[in-house]
């Protein structure tokens, strides 16, 4: 099981790697966007977020820190995180029904 695991571990890192250069291009693109209002700069701040969930969950995959001790906080900021999408989603289509 050694060759696999350190496959595995060389997958994880090359996805930490991949996660970290996508979080870092949709952070200047979102900076970049030209209305704060607009729907493209909305789609990137939920991409940086999405993005950035994934970190701590990658690096606790790599046993290079333990969450564990507030895995229940993680679970509540995921759901109010939901939450928010939920309302950004209905905020949207309130808008484009309204204007039907």
């Amino acid at each position: 099981m050694g060759l696999l695991d350190s496959a595995t571990d060389i997958g994880e890192y090359v996805a930490l790697v991949f996660i970290l250069v996508s979080f870092v291009i949709f952070l200047v693109a979102a900076r970049r966007a030209r209305a704060v209002r607009s729907f493209q700069f909305e789609m990137l701040i939920f991409a940086v977020v999405l993005f950035a969930a994934e970190i701590p969950m990658t690096l606790e995959d790599l046993g290079l820190v333990n969450f564990s001790a507030i895995q229940d906080v993680g679970f509540e900021l995921h759901s109010g995180s939901m939450v928010l999408l939920a309302a950004f989603v209905a905020y949207r289509v309130y808008g484009f029904m309204r204007g039907k």
